[in-house]
């Protein structure tokens, strides 16, 4: 097997997979981040977006996929934010299968 590309470029090859194996490490621990509830990264990224896009009334799917990540992460995480009354879940009209999430004004305090 040739590898002789990875050779000349072996500098920023390590350097993008340090910087990935430190990113995932760190995704999914959890810390305080100055409120009484630990979040892990990917819990904060998840409130966030919902944050910022709060007037948008977005599907919880098309909300995961627009963050890159899977669905029963997403569902984790929003249920995580809900136990902790930071995020309301909600239906519009009778369709039960398309769920959407609003920050509560605990969650827009923290």
């Amino acid at each position: 097997m040739n590898l002789q590309w990875m050779q000349s470029h072996r500098l920023i090859l390590e350097k993008i997979i340090k910087f990935g194996n430190a990113y995932a490490e760190k995704y999914s621990k959890k810390g305080n981040f100055g409120t009484n509830i630990e979040f892990s990264p990917s819990q904060i990224q998840t409130f966030e977006y919902i944050l910022d896009s709060e007037d948008r009334n977005e599907k919880m799917s098309v909300v995961a996929r627009t963050l890159g990540i899977s669905k029963s992460t997403f569902s984790k995480n929003v249920n995580f934010l809900v136990r902790n009354g930071m995020l309301d879940k909600y239906w519009l009209g009778n369709n039960r299968k398309d769920i959407y999430v609003k920050p509560t004004q605990k969650g827009k305090e923290i």
